[in-house]
């Protein structure tokens, strides 16, 4: 799956937020995300997992 884009609408504690990767140089292999504690690093990756396993057909919702 490559993504260029990612928009989290009422997901966990991101009511708006949109990650752009086009923004980057050529097609980045690699992509840090820092920030504080709390701020939702782990969130984003929450929402990564979630759509991969929909990708494959093994999507649980909570």
């Amino acid at each position: 799956m490559n993504v260029t884009r990612l928009r989290l609408a009422n997901f966990k504690r991101f009511t708006d937020l949109t990650i752009d990767l086009t923004s980057c140089a050529g097609a980045p292999k690699l992509v840090l995300l820092i920030g504080a504690n709390g701020s939702g690093k782990s969130s984003v990756f929450d929402a990564f997992e979630y759509l991969s396993a929909q990708h494959k057909g093994q999507a649980d919702a909570d």
